[in-house]
């Protein structure tokens, strides 16, 4: 290769090396730190953006990752925007995409799916809510329809254009599986040595009066409370327990052993009640799935055994993680009576609203721009709660029956279109860790928080590519 070709294949580097360079002196000369350090990341954005752009799945991976680390740069680093971060990214993988298609061929076609019709409704739905006569802010709206649909809107179809390789699977469950792990280390860590800095200060902020319970700390972890981290965790524990029973590869099944046994801990650190109906709700699933009635037996037999246990005794109770346990099936616990008079409430008032109050009326947003509104006084406890108040039966049953239609659809692709054991064993995991995140999601809202959503949004886009991964697996064969 002579000079003068180099020269031009390097011209991009070359050039962004002399602005680089012009960029720190003149920040040096003038004594401009916040200028230094824009220069300094110029670099590595402009390597992200071309790997990304000669493999496009970094960028979604790279989605999914920043997904875990959110409340992370948002807390620690004092990011006021962390969380339109998400959307930039979002964003970015489309214009990419369209950039991209210049030159290569994208397919494109791979998103005129069911599935993308169905959240695409959804999506509708939420937006059509901008213009509730019953909301009192846009502004809020725009907040909370992000987690609500557009994450889904915009996350499913780019993971169905640019997913569809065993090798993406195997990653995905390597990068979940790890930060499963990192989330219950960091939990140890709070429970065992205490809060840092950051982490006082966010209990100070508000985390306080829900997470010093009897004066121990229901432990969250990277993630922005408890409820969130203890869903999240059995989530990753009971889908990597499933997955463990039809993996082949030695090393695989290790890591799944550990992603479970970390996932376990965290649910129980966390003091998250509604977490523990995700595994029994994820197994009663998988075993009516593979039709193994004995193991059905089985394990209802252990379910109602513990069910006994937390129910009819009072063993462990000096242990908080199981006293905390416990009172989820006490009918006379204080907070499950709140919850029970707030929806007798929200009952009464939406008996007259059909599309509910408005997208973003509830909560912390409801208390930030609607503050003196009922639903912005009274609690919602649940994300079908929040779904209803703010959506309105028409709303709800809209968004029941989406995340129903997912698991029926995700059903009648292990049952006839799978054969692989390995595949269908996976996928059938996946399914049911779905269902169990949905069971729960009536104690709290985690299916729309972040990074359990994006955990969500990968997973559903695996179970409707798997027949697509089955060939791959049997060509490789």
């Amino acid at each position: 290769m002579n000079t003068s070709e180099l020269l031009r294949r390097k011209f991009g580097y070359i050039l962004g090396g002399i602005l680089f360079l012009t960029g720190m002196a003149y920040a040096v000369a003038h004594q401009k730190p916040i200028f230094a350090i824009v220069c300094l990341m110029l670099p590595f954005v402009g390597i992200f953006i071309i790997k990304t752009y000669q493999n496009p799945v970094v960028l979604l991976f790279s989605i999914l990752i920043y997904s875990f680390l959110l409340v992370v740069v948002g807390e620690y680093f004092q990011v006021e925007s962390s969380g339109l971060a998400l959307d930039i990214l979002l964003v970015f993988s489309y214009v990419l995409l369209f950039v991209r298609g210049i030159s290569y061929k994208i397919p494109w076609y791979k998103a005129r799916n069911p599935l993308v019709g169905m959240i695409s409704l959804w999506m509708l739905y939420v937006f059509l809510e901008l213009f509730n006569p019953q909301a009192p802010s846009k502004e809020a709206w725009f907040y909370v329809m992000r987690g609500m649909a557009l994450y889904m809107w915009l996350f499913i179809p780019l993971g169905l254009i640019l997913l569809g390789k065993p090798a993406h699977l195997n990653k995905f469950i390597i990068i979940w599986g790890v930060f499963v792990i990192l989330a219950s280390l960091w939990g140890f860590r709070q429970l065992y040595f205490g809060l840092n800095e950051t982490e006082t200060r966010m209990m100070r902020a508000g985390l306080m009066k829900t997470h010093l319970i009897w004066g121990k700390l229901r432990v969250f972890s990277f993630y922005t409370d408890a409820g969130q981290f203890g869903a999240a965790q059995a989530h990753a524990a009971i889908t990597a327990c499933l997955m463990f029973l039809g993996e082949k590869n030695k090393t695989m099944k290790l890591f799944l052993l550990a992603v479970g046994a970390a996932g376990i801990y965290g649910m129980f650190i966390s003091g998250t009640r509604g977490a523990m109906f995700i595994p029994v709700g994820a197994v009663m699933l998988y075993l009516f799935v593979i039709k193994n009635i004995r193991m059905l037996v089985i394990v209802g037999m252990m379910a109602g055994g513990a069910f006994i246990f937390l129910k009819y005794t009072n063993i462990g109770n000096g242990v908080y993680a199981i006293s905390r346990m416990r009172s989820a099936f006490d009918p006379e616990d204080a907070s499950f009576q709140v919850r029970l008079d707030n929806q007798r409430l929200f009952r009464e008032y939406l008996s007259t609203r059909p599309f509910g109050g408005g997208v973003g009326t509830t909560g912390a947003f409801g208390e930030r721009f609607s503050p003196d509104t009922f639903l912005a006084k009274v609690p919602t406890d649940s994300g079908y709660v929040q779904v209803w108040a703010e959506c309105g039966i028409v709303g709800l049953v809209l968004y029941l029956f989406m995340w129903l239609w997912i698991v029926y659809k995700g059903l009648t692709i292990i049952w006839y279109k799978l054969k692989d054991p390995w595949l269908k064993n996976t996928m059938t995991a996946f399914v049911c860790g779905v269902a169990g995140m949905l069971v729960a999601n009536y104690g709290n809202a985690i299916i729309t928080q972040v990074p359990s959503s994006f955990v969500l949004y990968t997973i559903i886009v695996f179970i409707f590519i798997s027949p697509e991964l089955e060939k791959q697996l049997n060509n490789d064969a």
